[in-house]
C-alpha cells in the first residue's frame, strides 16, 4: 500500500476507538513498556498526544518516566525547517497547542538528537522492517538520523498489524521496537 492509502486507513481506525479504550489501551502500553525496558535515569524522548487525531496517551508513560527518575524531554516542531528540537519537561513546563494542534512545551531545557538513549516514536503504522508511516512530513525520519547509534526508537500504537509499505524511500529511518497494549515486536 501507498504511505497515503495507509495515513487515511489507520486514522480512521483510530477514530473508531471510544475514550475508555484508548485510556486502557495506552495505559497498558505506559504497563508493557516499564515491564519489558530500563527506562530508569534515562534520557528520553516522549511525545505529547494530538488528540484530534486521537493518539495514545502518553501522559501514562511519562507518570511511569518520572518514577523512574528519567529526564524527559517534549518535541518541538519547526514546520519552516520540518526539524525537531527537544525541550525538558517537569511540573514547571508550560504546554501550548501550536498552530497545527500540536501540544509543546514552551520553556526548558534544550538538547539535541545526540543526547537521548530512547526516543518514543509516534506511528499510524509499521510494516515488518519496521519502518514506520507517520504524518508525512518527516520530522521524526530526519531527527531519528541525527540521534546516536545506540538510541533506542521504540513506537507506540494501538494496533498490532503490520502492513506493506509501497513507497519507502531512502529518508525512512526504521524503529527497533513497536510496542502495543499487548505486544512487543522487535525489528
Amino acid at each position: 500500500m501507498q504511505k497515503l492509502d495507509i495515513r487515511t486507513e489507520f486514522k480512521e481506525k483510530r477514530k473508531s476507538l471510544s475514550l475508555e479504550d484508548k485510556t486502557n489501551q495506552s495505559k497498558k502500553i505506559a504497563q508493557v513498556i516499564v515491564d519489558n525496558f530500563n527506562i530508569d535515569n534515562k534520557i528520553v524522548s516522549a511525545y505529547l498526544p494530538i488528540e484530534r487525531f486521537n493518539e495514545i496517551d502518553t501522559s501514562f508513560l511519562i507518570h511511569k518516566l518520572k518514577k523512574a527518575k528519567a529526564k524527559i524531554y517534549i518535541p518541538v516542531s519547526d514546520f519552516n525547517t520540518l526539524e525537531l528540537k527537544h525541550l525538558s519537561y517537569d511540573d514547571n513546563t508550560i504546554i501550548k497547542n501550536n498552530e497545527w494542534g500540536i501540544p509543546e512545551p514552551m520553556n526548558g531545557e534544550s538538547i539535541g538528537p545526540f543526547g537521548f538513549d530512547i526516543v518514543f516514536v509516534p506511528l499510524l503504522a509499521v510494516d515488518v522492517e519496521g519502518y514506520r508511516v507517520g504524518y508525512g512530513k518527516g520530522f521524526y525520519d530526519r531527527f531519528l538520523s541525527q540521534c546516536r547509534s545506540d538510541t533506542i526508537f521504540i513506537g507506540l500504537n494501538y494496533f498490532e498489524n503490520l502492513v506493506e509499505i509501497d513507497d519507502l524511500n531512502d529518508s525512512d529511518i526504521p524503529i527497533h521496537f513497536l510496542v502495543t497494549p499487548n505486544k512487543i515486536l522487535k525489528f
